[in-house]
């Protein structure tokens, strides 16, 4: 009876802990997932890092075309276009934290609408000032220039600040002007990058 009741207590006792287990696991179990959709967004950045260096080895040095949205003159020709040659994955395109229903052939979104669901971040707008193509030489310090990010999910209001956020909440992926891509938190003030670029 005494072994009964030892050999009762002891699987009461491990079924107890194995229930804590299991809730532990069950309260985390989202998390793996999105970190997962956010590797798989930095890997999209870098394969597109790679991309725009390949154009520019095959197009004199030449950045490809701004246009990443919809709202292009029309003639110009679309960053997507210019890099699919050197895409080898059609899954690129959107970050994967992107609703489904916001993909297709055109992404639908609140920065606007176009053939991916990634864009060129302002630092980069301000240097490129509008032109479609130039050399990617003329970048002083290409590791640090963003060249592409995550789209804007929502953006948030706080004490009277505007705080924008990712798939990821405040966390922006993006890949720079050089080929690398890295993930860079935000704050109240955007993206925290050298001033030279902002200006």
């Amino acid at each position: 009876m005494k072994n009964l009741l030892k050999g009762g207590c002891a699987l009461f006792g491990l079924a107890f802990i194995l229930l804590i287990f299991a809730g532990v696991i069950l309260s985390f179990g989202g998390q793996p997932k999105h970190r997962a959709k956010q590797a798989a967004c930095l890997s999209n950045l870098k394969q597109f890092g790679i991309a725009v260096q390949l154009y520019a080895a095959d197009n004199a040095e030449s950045a490809p075309p701004y246009v990443t949205t919809c709202l292009a003159v029309e003639g110009q020709t679309f960053f997507a276009d210019a890099v699919r040659p050197y895409i080898k994955s059609e899954y690129v395109w959107h970050c994967p934290e992107t609703p489904r229903s916001l993909r297709g052939d055109v992404f639908m979104g609140i920065e606007g609408s176009g053939k991916m669901s990634y864009v060129h971040p302002i630092e980069y707008a301000r240097f490129v000032r509008k032109v479609d193509s130039f050399k990617l030489t003329a970048i002083p310090d290409p590791a640090n220039l963003p060249y592409l990010r995550d789209p804007i999910r929502a953006i948030d209001q706080e004490e009277g600040t505007l705080l924008i956020k990712s798939g990821h909440g405040y966390k922006f992926n993006l890949a720079f002007a050089d080929g690398h891509a890295r993930a860079a938190d935000m704050n109240r003030n955007g993206l925290n990058f050298p001033k030279q670029f902002a200006q």
